[in-house]
């Protein structure tokens, strides 16, 4: 895009972002984040996640036991995508306000699931 649509554009955004129910949770879910990584420290991604393309990969057991979201139920597994060692620990807490209640909602589901 180019002037003036390109200006338009970010005058638009700049007036739907001004206007957007306001939240702090994303804030507050990076310092929890910080203060776990200070904590743990780096953690090694879970064997399930790591991509299995090489005989050595495969060997060591990388994508065993993955599963696809978007081959299970309302696109979602169940499966744990944080390090062992945080299994079960939860850093986003949306508010009930604005879209972040039907997030909220949709990770009840989840976790009803699970």
């Amino acid at each position: 895009m180019g002037v003036p649509e390109g200006l338009i554009a970010l005058d638009e955004l700049t007036v739907y972002l001004s206007l957007a129910p306001k939240s702090n949770s994303i804030y507050l879910m990076g310092a929890k984040v910080d203060k776990c990584i200070e904590q743990t420290g780096t953690l090694p991604v879970p064997k399930a996640f790591r991509n299995p393309v090489t005989k050595t990969g495969k060997d060591l057991g990388y994508g065993k036991d993955y599963k696809y979201d978007h081959n299970s139920p309302n696109a979602h597994a169940g499966q744990e995508h944080l390090p062992e060692k945080l299994k079960g620990m939860k850093f986003y807490e949306p508010t009930e306000y604005g879209k972040e209640k039907a997030l909220a909602e949709r990770l009840k589901q989840w976790e009803r699931k699970s």
